[in-house]
């Protein structure tokens, strides 16, 4: 009886170019009929050869279809027969070969430290344009294409590299290669599916700028190259629905409830604000224009969260007008200082991120204190009015016992003056009495 060994040198030294095939399929035939697991594992390893042995394993994948038992490659393995061969081959037949005895393994993914891989991301971030037009061509008929392209890849090994968006659409926009990105596009993905963080592929965009300040360019181009797929549609028709996509695209948030603008705003990322700001039918909208000159609104809502708080509590009129404007300058300030320190090498993007969150700081403290010396001021002013009628009210008093006092003496002195000289002390009693009252009042 052939051992396993034996039936691999055996296929390894038939020459399938020379008249051979017939010889090499009764051999694997028979191979896998005796020892399927040998069978399988002897695969992978000529998967994992690479292109020198592709047709071996062309040839073994197509004797697992002709006797049903295309099953078999769906083993307990960590990493699937399908992706081995998205990672060693660029031949687009094996992929669909195997696609087509196994469909089940286009959904199969890794675990581990490559948590959620599947043999499409891999693709993908090869910039494998040929095989992942093929390989979602195959899948166009079958029911794994929109949950494919909803699977994250959300594993450890990934993370600040070109998978950091977890989805397959983030990976081909985070490689740049806008064929790819229009395939998947077309294939079903979606802009507004999210990663385990909610980002969307612009918050994936706006983080990897962060992370890789020398590709900021590209990741501006990317956002120009997405809103220009948005508004414009292939049907003429829908031009006004890429205008609503368009915003529900750029005001999506993540976990963290911010927009691809509040992000790129709290990391720093000044050109990024610059062009998400300028984006026509999103941030900016044609107010006015008379043939020479034009004007432009800007929604800052956003990114004017501060004025956006003091609106929401009804502020007093003092506070809107004054405090507002002075702290609405302040941020225009430091958002032209900002922007020009950035462009100094010396001052990269962590340190304007600090300066950012300093300064707001301060905003907000100074805003604070002034908040509570208004009520301190108020609260004053009222024990000052409170100890002042305090006051009058004892000084009133004290002069009319003196005044009474008095009074008592000048009667006791007076017993035995004329009549004259009472009646003048009553006019004085009178005119003081008069006096009294008169600073009471």
């Amino acid at each position: 009886m052939t051992s396993p060994a034996e039936y691999v040198s055996i296929l390894n030294m038939v020459n399938l170019n020379n008249g051979g095939q017939q010889q090499f399929v009764t051999m694997a035939m028979s191979f896998l009929e005796q020892y399927p697991m040998a069978y399988i594992k002897n695969l992978r390893a000529w998967v994992r050869a690479g292109e020198k042995k592709c047709f071996h394993s062309f040839c073994m994948i197509r004797i697992l279809q002709f006797c049903n038992k295309g099953h078999l490659l769906l083993d307990r393995s960590e990493q699937s027969i399908l992706h081995l061969t998205a990672t060693y081959h660029s031949c687009c037949k094996l992929n669909d070969e195997i696609l087509t005895v196994c469909p089940d393994l286009a959904i199969k993914k890794r675990s581990g430290e490559h948590s959620g891989l599947t043999a499409l991301h891999i693709l993908v971030s090869k910039d494998a344009v040929e095989a992942t037009q093929h390989f979602l061509a195959h899948l166009s008929v079958r029911q794994y294409r929109r949950q494919l392209m909803c699977m994250l890849a959300d594993g450890n090994r990934f993370k600040k590299t070109n998978l950091m968006g977890q989805t397959a659409l983030s990976a081909a926009v985070l490689n740049f290669c806008t064929p790819l990105v229009m395939s998947l596009l077309d294939a079903g993905a979606d802009l507004l599916d999210q990663n385990s963080l909610g980002d969307t592929v612009l918050h994936s965009l706006v983080r990897y700028a962060n992370l890789f300040p020398s590709n900021r360019d590209e990741v501006v181009e990317m956002m120009a190259t997405i809103q220009e797929h948005i508004l414009m549609p292939k049907e003429e028709d829908q031009r006004l629905w890429g205008k609503r996509y368009a915003r529900k695209v750029w005001f999506c948030r993540n976990r963290e409830n911010m927009t691809a603008l509040q992000l790129a705003a709290v990391l720093g990322e000044h050109q990024i604000v610059c062009f998400i700001m300028d984006l026509q039918w999103v941030y900016r909208t044609l107010y006015d224009y008379n043939g020479i000159f034009e004007t432009n609104l800007y929604d800052i809502t956003e990114i004017d969260t501060l004025a956006g708080e003091a609106w929401n509590q009804d502020r007093s009129a003092h506070l809107g007008t004054h405090w507002g404007k002075r702290l609405l300058n302040f941020f225009r300030m430091v958002f032209c200082c900002s922007r020009t320190a950035s462009d100094n090498s010396l001052c990269g993007p962590p340190v304007m991120e600090k300066i950012f969150v300093a300064l707001a700081v301060v905003a907000v403290v100074m805003l604070d204190k002034h908040d509570r010396y208004d009520d301190d001021d108020d609260d004053d002013d009222d024990d000052d009015d409170d100890d002042d009628d305090d006051d009058d009210d004892d000084d009133d008093d004290d002069d009319d016992d003196d005044d009474d006092d008095d009074d008592d003496d000048d009667d006791d002195d007076d017993d035995d003056d004329d009549d004259d000289d009472d009646d003048d002390d009553d006019d004085d009693d009178d005119d003081d009495d008069d006096e009294i009252f008169k600073n009471y009042k």
